[in-house]
């Protein structure tokens, strides 16, 4: 990955795999950059993607 994530969901979609962080466990941690990603495994390749709409680091921006 491109940077860890702190409770991470993966899932296994049509051989690729999706990486989307979950939020800090304290509220002053920052969210990793980039927060969703997916790996290729044909090209052996991360890549980072854009904020899902429902992601909370929309909302963190907002309430702090």
């Amino acid at each position: 990955m491109l940077a860890g994530k702190p409770s991470p969901i993966v899932e296994e979609i049509e051989g690729k795999i999706y990486v989307l962080s979950g939020s800090p466990w304290q509220s002053y941690c920052l969210l990793p950059t980039p927060p969703f990603e997916v790996y290729d495994p044909l090209i052996e390749q991360w890549k980072a993607l854009p904020d899902p709409p429902f992601h909370a680091s929309h909302y963190w921006e907002i309430r702090h």
